[in-house]
């Protein structure tokens, strides 16, 4: 009988290892941040969707101020944008 008294302490103290709550909850926290930022750098900066409707509002900014540095900049994301998701966006004029 005493062998299982003194057993159980050891085997409940290998078995369930303490760690404080703000240890656990920290790690979440943690996991879920990487866990976000992987995930937003592999599907929305890489997404053509993404891309198109900020080239789109671009070119209705450029429209509004007609600023040459701007048509410029939006001239080569047109470019890229085109290559890399097949999208037909006609390039503007900046002159």
């Amino acid at each position: 009988m005493e062998e299982n008294e003194t057993f159980l302490p050891w085997r409940s103290m290998f078995l369930e290892p303490k760690m404080s709550n703000f240890s656990k909850y920290g790690i979440i926290v943690v996991m879920s941040v990487l866990t976000a930022i992987i995930l937003y750098n592999i599907w929305f900066v890489n997404s053509c969707p993404i891309k198109h409707v900020v080239v789109v509002n671009e070119v209705e900014q450029y429209q509004k101020t007609l600023d040459p540095e701007l048509c410029d900049s939006l001239i080569n994301k047109i470019i890229e944008l085109n290559e890399k998701c097949g999208i037909e966006i006609e390039p503007i004029d900046c002159g």
